[in-house]
């Protein structure tokens, strides 16, 4: 393999087929499906691999030392306000896998309560009857929030 940059989180090289690989030091996060009030909270961010804003699930890189679960409750909190009460493993999305090793743990959670929220994000709660058809019309298009929401569905929880 032919090492193309190397950073303390990321190694990019090339492999034999010369295909561009990701080799990510810290390779999982976590996302929360969170439901408050009847509705779906989501997030709008940019994102520079792509030049836009997507709309998508609270979520973070998991820590050193951090369980997935943690991770997810800390990150839902710090980028929401909201407080996890009840909180369920709906499986993993490996949203890549033919070029990076990264691995997305996906978490339903109900709400227990509101704070004031920390980080600086626009946040949007969606009634629940429209976020179908927000993936299905393609507005919404993120593949972490459409596979949490197809096991959430699948599940149940929905």
């Amino acid at each position: 393999m032919k090492a193309l940059l190397h950073t303390e989180t990321y190694q990019i090289y090339t492999n034999e087929e010369d295909d561009i690989v990701i080799q990510d030091n810290f390779p999982e996060s976590a996302v929360v499906f969170a439901i408050y009030e009847g509705k779906l909270a989501v997030v709008k961010q940019f994102r520079s691999g792509i030049g836009t804003a997507t709309v998508e699930l609270p979520g973070c890189g998991v820590e050193e030392n951090e369980t997935e679960i943690e991770a997810a409750k800390r990150e839902l909190l710090e980028e929401t306000g909201l407080i996890a009460g009840h909180i369920q493993y709906l499986g993993r999305s490996i949203p890549q896998p033919y070029f990076s090793n990264h691995v997305c743990h996906l978490f339903f959670a109900t709400i227990s309560d509101r704070t004031t929220k920390s980080e600086e994000m626009e946040v949007v709660l969606v009634p629940l009857e429209q976020v179908e058809d927000h993936i299905r019309t393609g507005k919404w298009q993120h593949s972490e929030l459409v596979h949490a929401y197809s096991l959430a569905k699948l599940n149940g929880l929905l």
